[in-house]
């Protein structure tokens, strides 16, 4: 088990619901939290090729959520990364805390097994802004 999948820290549950029914990003498989409190952090994004790059927070001036959740748009600085999937409301909040370390994208093939509520993201494009 790595540090990020004990989410006893970040007081999450390891259901994927919170108390008011809201999606938590407890046990997603797409998404990585930053273990412990830190000044200089970056997000890591790991494509559907395997390719892996990162974007440092301070470059994030912007990003915004499609009203159906299932669209992150963030704007760094010379470049636009847009994450397509479903359930992102709580990824983007956490995005917006600067909390995510890693967000990989999986193939839609595995939508089906993976449940109903939790974060999936599919896509991630990256686009010169």
């Amino acid at each position: 088990m790595s540090q990020y999948e004990d989410d006893s820290n970040f007081g999450l549950e390891s259901n994927p619901t919170n108390a008011e029914g809201e999606i938590s990003l407890a046990k997603t498989k797409c998404v990585e939290l930053y273990y412990a409190p830190g000044n200089s952090r970056a997000l890591h994004l790991v494509l559907a090729n395997g390719e892996r790059l990162f974007f440092h927070y301070f470059s994030l001036p912007k990003g915004c959520c499609s009203a159906n959740e299932n669209i992150i748009t963030l704007i760094f600085s010379g470049e636009k990364v847009v994450l397509k999937g479903r359930n992102l409301l709580s990824l983007y909040k956490a995005i917006s805390q600067q909390l995510v370390l890693e967000i990989a994208c999986s193939p839609e093939r595995y939508n089906e097994m993976l449940g109903d509520k939790e974060i999936v993201v599919n896509e991630i494009d990256i686009l010169a802004s």
